[in-house]
């Protein structure tokens, strides 16, 4: 659970951290990878904190350490696309990396920020890498991104790469009721998350829960096509995270009844909390039908991925999830 630090889990990161920071000599790079919600900007904001720190020890309570940690010291920088300009450009990278050179304004080292490396062009990324090469003394750059092979390989030789830690179910759980979550949207929640506590936090904020995942299997099971495209198609699916959480939800839901149906046993299960809601699905739904819906599930939430259209991927997976059970 959480520390001092007030970050979930990634003991062994933060361990590392303070070896840094204590160290007398240490990287001008530090690129963060893992999915949003892991933690990566917490531990980065531990990181930078504890090299502004006023007493050096990452205080918490210093001037230094309080700016750090809301992001707001005047030597902690941010990148941010021009004006008029939703994303970063290469001329956007090029003026930024003059902060580089730049004199710092109250603290002992400058901290360039920069979100979603990975998703700027191989120019950009050349851009960043002129200074990475040859960087000033005083400055630290702070990188951050999920996918690792589009990062240029030269960007990552001079980084030192954190990997943030897949958070285990039962540590998300226990985190978000401690937030004052219910017990049974908490375990909903922290089963979807993919060990990410930002994902299920927005989960907890959202509206679906398992009576969504058993209406669209309820869809599934009707024997008129008419009637089940019309329940299917009441809940609210308006975009690809809706999309793929409700498929996510379905392949969770799929392997739970299948467990049931092998062992009779309740306790078995993982993602339902409802018992009964196991007992009815289990005895309506076919095994056959369920190994189907798990292949189904599974492809829908490769096509979010991909950013197929919404609607296409509602009908999709309506569509084959019918079939499944009525083919």
């Amino acid at each position: 659970m959480t520390g001092q630090t007030g970050i979930i889990g990634n003991s062994r990161n933060i361990e590392l951290i303070k070896a840094l920071a204590n160290g007398k000599s240490f990287g001008n790079a530090f690129l963060f990878l893992g999915k949003k919600g892991s933690g990566r900007h917490l531990l980065a904001s531990h990181l930078m904190a504890s090299l502004l720190c006023e007493k050096s020890n990452h205080c918490g309570e210093c001037r230094a350490c309080r700016l750090a940690q809301k992001g707001i010291h005047p030597d902690i920088i941010l990148l941010t696309p021009g004006e008029n300009r939703k994303n970063v450009s290469v001329e956007d990278v090029r003026e930024f990396v003059k902060e580089a050179f730049m004199k710092t304004v109250e603290g002992k080292k400058k901290f360039l920020v920069i979100n979603d490396v990975d998703k700027l062009n191989v120019q950009s990324q050349n851009a960043l890498l002129l200074v990475l090469e040859e960087p000033p003394e005083q400055t630290v750059f702070v990188l951050f991104a999920e996918n690792k092979n589009r990062v240029l390989q030269t960007v990552l030789s001079r980084s030192t790469v954190i990997n943030t830690d897949i958070i285990p179910i039962k540590d998300i759980e226990e985190y978000l009721i401690e937030k004052g979550t219910e017990p049974k949207k908490a375990l909903y929640a922290a089963r979807l998350s993919e060990g990410s506590v930002g994902k299920a936090l927005e989960l907890c904020e959202g509206e679906r829960d398992e009576s969504q995942i058993s209406e669209a299997l309820r869809s599934f099971a009707l024997k008129s096509p008419f009637l089940a495209y019309e329940k299917f198609f009441s809940l609210s699916l308006s975009s690809r995270d809706d999309i793929m959480g409700l498929a996510k939800g379905i392949l969770g839901a799929a392997r739970d009844l299948l467990v049931y149906k092998a062992t009779g046993k309740i306790e078995k299960t993982e993602f339902f909390s409802d018992e009964a809601l196991i007992i009815k699905a289990s005895s309506v739904l076919s095994e056959e039908g369920l190994i189907k819906l798990i292949t189904v599930a599974d492809e829908t939430v490769s096509f979010a991925e991909q950013n197929c259209n919404v609607g296409a991927l509602s009908a999709n997976l309506f569509i084959k999830g019918w079939e499944c059970f009525n083919g």
